[in-house]
C-alpha cells in the first residue's frame, strides 16, 4: 500500500511541476533537456551529468563505458542506456532509491521510458538489487509511453535480484528486428501494470526467472510476436502471472523451459500461427516441464492454434493443470509425456472448453491441419471429462500409451464425435430431416495404440470407437457420408500382453478396426490368448436418428492380422471382455532365408535365385524371382528378432561388393 501512495502523491504532484516547466525556463533549464553521463558516480551528483541532475522534464542518457548508480530519489522523463553504437552504459539501482520515470513534455520525442540498449550496436545493462523504479503513462498509452525496452534495438540486459520494477503499460524483451534483450530475475517484482509482457517482438528474447521472483502482467504475455522473432523462457522458480492469455509463437520461435515455480494463466497458446496463411508452415515452439514446476490453466491449452502452427510439449515430470486441453486445434500439436502429472480439470463440459482433445478440426486443402498426438510412456494423466481423438471434419488424434496411468472420468470418443455423443451446446446439432446439415465429423480419424503392459487404463464412460455409427446422416456439398476411422492398436512386446483398457460403461466398436503388432520378435506360441479390453458390455449407442443402430461388435481385425490372430467377446472382468487369440506366425516378408529376420543374409537368397521359376520363403511374389523381390527385402530390412533402429539398406553393388570383399579375405586368411 506505500509503494502504491508513494506513486499516486508523485503523480499527482507531477501536474504542479509541470506549471513550473515555463518559469525554469527563464532561468537557462528548459522542458525536455537532454542530460549525459559524464563519469561514473551517483545519480544525484551534478559532477556525474553535463547538464545537471535529472529532474521532471529532462532525459537521462547513459553511454561511454560510464556506470551511474541511484540509492535516492529521483526523476526523468526518459532514461535511456546505451543509446550510441559501439559504446556502453549502466545502471545500478540499490536499496533506498525510488525512480519516478514521468510522461512530461513531448512523448513523440522524449516518452517515460527505460530503453536499456537502445541504438543499434549499443549495450545497456540495468541492475537492480532494491528500491522501487514508476514508469508512468496514460492508460491507454501510445506506443513507448510507461514501457520499459529491455534490448530496444541493441543489446539490453535486466538483471535483478530485488526491488520492484513497474512499468504502467508494457515491457518488450527483444523489440526491434536486431535487438537482443534479457531479463534475469531470481527475486523482486517485474510488472507490466496496464497491458502486456512481450519476450522477442521482432528481435530476440530472453526472460530467465527463478528464486522468489515475481513476473506479472495486466493483461496478456507474447513470445516471439512476429515472424523471425525468438524468445526463450526459462523458470527455475518463483512465480510468472498471466490474468489473460499466454500465446507462444505467435508468429516466430520460442521455447519455455520450466523446472520449478509456479506457472499461471487463464490460456496458455502453443504455437498460434495467427495472421500467417494456412499454408505457411509456423515456427518451432516448445513448452518443456519438468521436476517441481507447476503450471495452472484456467480455461484452454491449445497446442497447434492455427493451420500451420506446430507446438510440443516434452512433459518429464511436475504437475500440468487445464481446464479443457486441445492438442492440435487447427494446427498440429504434440504432447510427449514420460513423469508428472497432466491433469484436464474442467468438469463443466461444453463445446470446446472443459474436454481434452486430440486432433480437433483440420481443413481439406490445409494438409497437416488438426493433426494431435499424446505419447505417454509415463507419468499420470487424469481427464475430468472426456476424451475427443480425431473429433472433427480431417481431423486425426492418436494418444499412444506405453506407460503411466491414464485415467478417464467420461468417455472416449476415437475417429469423430456423434453430434447426440458431443458436449450439450456443441455446434455439432441433431438434424430435422434426412437432408439438413448437422455436426457429425467427416473424415476425422483417431487411433488409441497401446503398447505393452506397464500402463493403467481406466475409462470411466463409454469407449465410442464407432466410426460405422455415423456415416449414413450428414449430406454434406463437399460428400455425402465420407468416412470417419478409429482404430484400436496393440502392440505386444512379450508373454506379457498388453495393458487391458477397463471400461465402466459400453464399449461400441461398430467400424473400429483391431491392429494388433508383435514387437522386437517376440513370436508367442500357437493358442495363446491376450485380453485387450473389458467392458461392462460390448454394445451399440447408436439411437438410429443420427447414428445406426448396430450392435458394437461390428469390429474388423486389420488385414496384416488375418490369419495371424482372432478375436472374440467373452464374459469375464467387468462383464465382457475382447480376447485375441494368436493362430499362426505372420509372413515376415523378405525373410528369404526364413530365419525371423530381414537382413543381409536374405539378399544373398534373393541374388542367388534371381530370375528363378521358384518361390522363396515369405515371397509377397511368388512364382518367380525378380527385382519386386529386392524391394520387399529393401522395405522390410532389419525387421525380425534382431531388428535395430537406423539400420542402412544395402544396395545391390553394395551387397556385392560387402560379399567379394569377405571373400577375398578368406583368401588370405587361408593363404597365410
Amino acid at each position: 500500500m506505500t509503494r502504491k501512495l508513494s506513486h499516486i502523491c508523485r503523480a499527482a504532484a507531477l501536474g504542479l511541476a509541470l506549471s513550473l516547466v515555463g518559469a525554469l525556463s527563464l532561468v537557462g533549464i528548459s522542458a525536455n533537456a537532454q542530460t549525459n553521463a559524464v563519469g561514473s558516480g551517483a545519480w544525484d551528483s551534478a559532477s556525474t551529468w553535463d547538464a545537471g541532475v535529472p529532474a521532471i522534464g529532462n532525459s537521462a542518457f547513459i553511454n561511454g563505458g560510464h556506470t551511474v548508480t541511484l540509492s535516492t530519489i529521483a526523476d526523468a522523463d526518459l532514461v535511456d542506456l546505451g543509446a550510441v553504437a559501439g559504446e556502453t552504459g549502466t545502471m545500478e539501482i540499490t536499496a533506498g532509491a525510488n525512480l519516478y520515470v514521468a510522461n512530461a513534455g513531448n512523448p513523440a520525442d522524449f516518452p517515460s521510458t527505460i530503453r536499456i540498449g537502445q541504438a543499434e550496436g549499443s549495450t545497456g545493462v540495468l541492475n537492480m538489487s532494491g528500491g522501487e523504479v514508476f514508469i508512468d503513462g496514460v492508460i491507454p498509452s501510445g506506443f513507448g509511453i510507461g514501457d520499459l525496452l529491455v534490448g530496444d534495438v541493441g543489446t539490453g540486459t535486466l538483471n535483478m535480484t530485488g526491488g520492484q520494477m513497474l512499468a504502467n503499460h508494457e515491457i518488450f524483451i527483444g523489440l526491434g528486428a536486431p535487438s537482443n534483450g534479457t531479463v534475469n530475475i531470481s527475486s523482486g517484482t517485474l510488472e507490466a501494470i496496464g497491458e502486456n509482457i512481450l519476450i522477442g517482438f521482432e528481435g530476440t528474447g530472453t526472460l530467465n526467472i527463478s528464486g522468489d521472483a515475481n513476473v506479472r502482467v495486466g493483461n496478456f504475455a507474447f513470445a516471439s510476436f512476429l515472424p523471425n522473432a525468438n524468445a526463450t523462457i526459462n523458470q527455475t522458480g518463483g512465480t510468472f502471472t498471466v490474468p489473460a492469455a499466454f500465446v507462444m509463437g505467435r508468429r516466430g520461435n520460442a521455447t519455455y523451459t520450466h523446472s520449478a515455480g509456479k506457472f499461471t494463466a487463464n490460456t496458455f497458446v502453443i504455437a498460434d500461427n495467427i495472421e500467417n496463411p494456412g499454408d505457411v508452415q509456423g515456427a518451432t515452439v516448445t513448452y518443456n516441464i519438468s521436476d517441481d514446476a507447476e503450471t495452472e490453466v484456467a480455461l484452454n491449452t491449445v497446442i497447434g492454434a492455427f493451420a500451420g502452427g506446430d507446438g510440443t510439449v516434452n512433459q518429464t515430470g511436475g504437475t500440468y493443470s487445464s481446464g479443457s486441453i486441445m492438442v492440435g486445434r487447427d494446427g498440429q500439436g504434440t504432447w510427449n509425456i514420460s513423469g508428472g502429472v497432466l491433469n484436464q480439470t474442467g468438469t463443466d463440459a461444453v463445446a470446446e472448453v472443459n474436454n481434452f482433445f486430440v486432433g480437433r478440426v483440420g481443413f481439406v486443402d490445409l494438409p497437416g491441419s488438426g493433426q494431435g498426438a499424446v505419447n505417454q510412456t509415463g507419468g499420470e494423466v487424469n481427464i475430468a471429462t472426456n476424451v475427443f481423438l480425431g473429433d472433427f471434419d480431417q481431423s486425426y488424434g492418436e494418444y499412444r500409451i506405453g506407460g503411466g496411468s491414464l485415467d478417464v472420468v467420461g468417455n472416449v470418443h476415437i475417429g469423430a464425435a456423434l453430434a447426440s455423443n458431443a458436449p450439450a451446446d456443441d455446434v455439432r446439432v441433431e438434424p430435422t430431416g434426412p437432408d439438413d446439415a448437422q455436426g457429425q465429423a467427416l473424415n476425422a480419424s483417431g487411433a488409441l495404440i497401446v503398447r505393452g503392459s506397464a500402463a493403467t487404463i481406466e475409462i470411466g464412460g463409454n469407449l465410442l470407437a464407432n466410426p460405422a455409427d455415423k456415416s449414413d446422416f450428414r449430406s454434406d456439398a463437399s460428400g455425402a457420408g465420407r468416412s470417419n476411422s478409429a482404430t484400436l492398436g496393440f502392440e505386444i512386446l512379450d508373454s506379457s500382453g498388453v495393458s487391458l483398457i477397463s471400461v465402466d460403461g459400453v464399449a461400441d466398436l461398430d467400424g473400429a478396426e483391431i491392429d494388433l503388432d508383435l514387437i522386437d520378435g517376440y513370436l508367442p506360441t500357437v493358442g495363446d490368448t491376450f485380453d485387450l479390453i473389458t467392458a461392462s458390455s460390448f454394445g451399440a449407442t447408436g439411437t438410429g436418428t443420427t447414428q445406426n443402430v448396430g450392435t458394437g461388435k461390428d469390429f474388423t481385425l486389420a488385414s496384416e492380422d488375418v490369419g495371424a490372430f482372432d478375436l472374440e467377446v467373452i464374459s469375464g472382468g467387468l462383464g465382457e471382455i475382447l480376447r485375441a487369440t494368436f493362430l499362426s506366425a505372420p509372413m515376415l516378408a523378405g525373410d528369404y532365408n526364413d530365419d525371423g529376420v530381414v537382413n543381409a543374409a536374405d539378399y544373398t537368397v534373393w541374388r542367388d535365385n534371381l530370375d528363378s521359376s521358384v518361390t522363396l520363403p515369405n515371397d509377397e511374389t511368388p512364382g518367380m524371382v525378380t527385382s519386386e523381390d529386392y524391394d520387399v527385402w529393401a522395405n522390410n530390412y532389419g525387421a525380425g528378432a534382431s531388428s535395430s533402429p537406423g539400420v542402412t539398406i544395402p544396395e545391390p553393388a553394395t551387397c556385392v561388393t560387402v560379399v567379394l570383399g569377405a571373400l577375398a579375405a578368406l583368401g588370405r586368411r587361408n593363404r597365410g
